[in-house]
């Protein structure tokens, strides 16, 4: 999920400013203003199965934490 704080708080609509800008001078701006982050959930459980031995899972944590 990419998300854009702003005051402490997630604000949907500065994201949307900054992706209608696209490429143009303001966007550079608009992005050191309201920079954006990437906010990565994993599932660890599903209807009481452990997921975290599956190929998806081990991948995302060695990105994330750099080791399996």
């Amino acid at each position: 999920m990419l998300v854009v704080w702003d005051g402490g708080r997630l604000a949907f609509e500065r994201l949307q400013q900054r992706l209608a800008r696209g490429r143009d001078v303001g966007a550079l701006a608009a992005a050191a203003t309201w920079p954006d982050h990437l906010v990565v959930f994993d599932v660890l459980r599903l209807k009481g199965a452990d997921l975290t031995s599956w190929p998806g899972f081990v991948v995302s944590n060695e990105l994330v934490h750099g080791r399996r």
